[in-house]
């Protein structure tokens, strides 16, 4: 489950990271990044700090009825933040070897932006986006490892 949250919400990140210019991107890069440069204990007291149950998102999420410690979400959470961004600056990668004309062509042919890059770039961009989901996967279980 998490690796299918990592693809929905890392693969447009990683074509934003890929295709934008300017200092947004560059700082979206650098909050992407940050997770990947933690140790593995202050990820997890970040986590906890931020999702706890007494920290404001915790309180949140508990009064819809989710509990974000010791719980299968918990777990799932760790998991999505600690793996998300080995999947995304891989994924990156491997969109950004992919020239933008060929989704300019596909777009002068009819295709709107997300449907070039549906059409177009995934399929050239597959056997790195598989390496990414691979190394993403990997990343998952070993934070699930060491928690």
């Amino acid at each position: 489950m998490a690796l299918c949250i990592i693809v929905l919400i890392g693969t447009p990140l990683a074509f934003y990271l890929a295709r934008a210019p300017g200092r947004l991107a560059l700082l979206a890069e650098a909050v992407v990044l940050m997770p990947m440069l933690m140790p593995t204990l202050a990820l997890g007291i970040l986590i906890a700090v931020t999702y706890g149950p007494a920290a404001p998102l915790g309180r949140a999420f508990a009064a819809i009825g989710i509990t974000l410690t010791n719980t299968p979400a918990a777990f799932l959470l760790a998991t999505i933040y600690a793996a998300l961004p080995t999947y995304v600056i891989a994924a990156r990668g491997a969109i950004a070897q992919v020239p933008e004309e060929y989704e300019g062509l596909a777009r002068t042919l009819g295709d709107g932006l997300w449907a070039a890059r549906l059409r177009v770039t995934l399929p050239m961009a597959r056997k790195g986006l598989a390496a990414a989901l691979s190394l993403a996967w990997v990343r998952a279980l070993g934070s699930s490892g060491s928690s």
